[in-house]
């Protein structure tokens, strides 16, 4: 019998105590000084006798007892036995990528969120006694007065009117209306070929390197001449895909405590195919720029959606595994890191940025309006 660390390990002190995290199968558990020395005995594969010569003060039974509960916690692998599923799928990541991105890709997925209620309640308390960080950093030096920004333009009324709507009418959005939401924001415009990288895409966001490591998955509610379900969007043809997700669930399913995108037209999951950006770029602040992508895509989507008169949203609130389960994707080599949706103005509502009420927010000019405006 032979053991092996595992390569997802990482070792980190938590209120004092020091913690083993597998982050490719989300066991942690707090350290003893022997479970460390073992594991470090263990780089590459070693036989129990190896370890029994190396550990002399511990007998055999023993040392077969803490093996066994380190092989339980997948601290250790065992030649023989299979290696859990997380741990083959994060092996296929580049090295550059582990244990940095890998750890906090694994870390940050199926967080639990507190309902929206107790979240602003719990904040507003906090703020009696901690007021958040100021929204703007205060400017030093000599102050140089600019003209105002042009206001003139299809694009500069689209920025303007921009928000996030969580209330939506009733009424379908139309297959035209989808169409240009997905072509404009996902849709390849050209494909350029660049010597010794092939075939690149562009489109209307950037992407590092041109990798373009985000796909589009849409979850059609209410929209004309089109089935309910999920879709794969196919950016080079330009076509739907159906995907055979046989349980229909409330977009709140997938976007946890947030019950007011219910009722959207169209909830757009951006997915990450790491191996794109991983190809060029061998380490792990490349996953910043997956990241970054899916922004870019989010505001171009709601640009667009803004300048159709349409009521787009943008979301982290994630349920991760739920999404990537339905999509039949592991959430290792592919997984979900954004979610857009758009549907109609609820009618009567010219902004509507808080769920279940018409009440809007006091607005208040920057200064440089102020000063333009005197």
């Amino acid at each position: 019998m032979r053991y092996r660390r595992t390569p997802h390990l990482v070792c980190h002190w938590d209120q004092g105590q020091f913690i083993l995290h597998n982050y490719a199968t989300g066991r942690r558990a707090p350290a003893t000084p022997l479970a460390v020395e073992i594991l470090d005995l263990c780089e590459d594969w070693r036989a129990r006798s190896d370890l029994e010569s190396e550990l002399r003060a511990l007998s055999g039974p023993l040392l077969q007892n803490v093996l066994t509960v380190l092989v339980e916690h997948t601290f250790l692998e065992q030649s023989g036995k299979p290696v859990p599923a997380g741990s083959r799928s994060y092996s296929e990541w580049d090295k550059g990528w582990r244990p940095a991105a890998a750890f906090f890709h694994a870390s940050t997925k199926d967080v639990r969120f507190a309902a929206a209620d107790s979240v602003d309640a719990r904040l507003r308390r906090k703020a009696e006694s901690k007021p958040p960080p100021a929204p703007l950093k205060a400017s030093t030096g000599k102050a140089v007065a600019l003209s105002a920004p042009s206001s003139s333009g299809e694009l500069t009324e689209s920025l303007h009117a921009r928000r996030t709507w969580r209330q939506f009418g009733a009424a379908a959005i139309s297959q035209e209306q989808l169409a240009t939401l997905l072509g404009l924001t996902w849709g390849v415009q050209q494909w350029m070929h660049v010597d010794g990288f092939g075939r690149m895409a562009l489109k209307t966001s950037p992407s590092g390197g041109a990798r373009h490591s985000i796909e589009a998955y849409a979850c059609v509610r209410n929209v004309k001449g089109l089935r309910k379900g999920w879709y794969h969007y196919n950016p080079d043809r330009h076509t739907l895909h159906a995907l055979p997700v046989r349980r229909r669930r409330k977009v709140s399913d997938y976007l946890p405590t947030q019950p007011w995108y219910d009722e959207v037209a169209v909830l757009i999951v951006m997915t990450a195919v790491f191996a794109r950006a991983q190809w060029r770029y061998g380490y792990a602040r490349a996953y910043r720029s997956i990241l970054t992508e899916a922004g870019h895509l989010a505001q171009t989507f709601c640009l667009v959606a803004t300048s159709m008169d349409l009521a787009p949203f943008c979301s982290m609130a994630l349920a991760d595994s739920v999404i990537e389960k339905d999509l039949d994707i592991d959430g290792v080599s592919e997984s979900v890191v954004y979610a857009t949706g758009v549907g109609h103005k609820p009618e009567g509502v010219a902004w509507a940025p808080w769920p279940n009420t018409t009440r809007t927010p006091r607005i208040e000019s920057p200064t440089w309006k102020r000063r333009t405006l005197k």
